[in-house]
């Protein structure tokens, strides 16, 4: 075969899996993602996935503080490039790995965008050939994510960086979403920001609260939800859909929720030592 060498990645197998597992969304059950695009550039993975329209995004960032190694090896190249099958990868990751560390070698043509190859080596050796022709990129939002957010990973909207920031524990939104689950009359996931007084300079604060039908006659569930911390400069009212439950399925611990009044989408993003995962919900129109 004439592929060459373009990257590699060498880690904990779990670790590794977890790159594929967190950006397909594949907490519980079936993946909602079945592809991803990876970019390996020297020290850091970066991949990106988009459902059809756009209505959930997301981009993950892995360095080499959260793996072994990782590395671009065509010297021609500053990036390795590949879309993998998700169901494939895991397979075949599995096949490869009896626990310990394992290594991906991205291989593909000579001046090729993308890697027509992957091959894993472990306890065993396995190879998953992947699909290779550059007008899949076309589908990738590739720029549109790396450029909205900035150094902070604060997302910008249109008018810049969303005004309201809520820093709260993904338990909070599980028990929104079993709430909202079992409210038959309820078919979105809210997200809601109310006045809570004046602080003693006289600026108003805000807090993260959950309304499930407080104002009718029917049955509801209504209260100040925990948090760590709120900033807004304003009530914020907004509903999601597409993407919410696997986005929360799949974290765990502390997040932070990014969002503005008036039907701004939602910006789901967490960081921890070596990894950040970043994931944007539109919102219901």
């Amino acid at each position: 075969m004439s592929e060459q060498e373009l990257g590699t990645i060498r880690g904990p197998s779990q670790r590794i899996r977890e790159i594929i597992t967190h950006t397909a969304l594949a907490g519980r059950g079936d993946p909602f993602h079945s592809d991803v695009y990876l970019s390996v550039t020297p020290g850091q993975v970066d991949t990106v996935v988009a459902s059809d329209g756009n209505t959930l995004l997301t981009y993950c960032t892995f360095t080499d503080d959260a793996l072994s190694e990782i590395e671009v090896t065509d010297d021609d190249a500053d990036s390795a490039q590949a879309i993998v099958n998700v169901a494939d990868f895991l397979n075949y990751l599995d096949f490869a790995s009896d626990g310990g560390e394992v290594e991906l070698a991205f291989r593909g043509e000579p001046d090729s965008q993308l890697a027509s190859v992957l091959e894993v080596t472990g306890a065993l050796n396995t190879r998953v050939m992947l699909p290779a022709s550059e007008s899949i990129l076309d589908d990738v939002p590739v720029n549109a994510m790396f450029d909205r957010f900035d150094d902070q990973n604060n997302f910008q909207g249109k008018s810049g960086a969303l005004e309201t920031n809520i820093e709260t524990d993904v338990e909070q939104i599980q028990r929104l979403i079993e709430i909202v689950n079992y409210d038959s009359e309820t078919e979105f996931y809210p997200i809601t920001v109310e006045e809570d007084g004046e602080d003693e300079d006289g600026e108003t604060q805000y807090e993260f609260a959950l309304d499930i039908g407080r104002d009718t006659g029917r049955n509801a569930v209504w209260g100040e939800m925990s948090a760590t911390s709120v900033t807004s400069d304003s009530e914020v009212q907004n509903n999601y859909h597409q993407g919410f439950e696997p986005v929360f399925d799949t974290l765990g611990g502390d997040v932070r929720l990014q969002t503005a009044s008036g039907g701004a989408p939602l910006a789901v993003v967490q960081e921890r030592d070596g990894v950040t995962l970043r994931h944007v919900i539109a919102n219901v129109s």
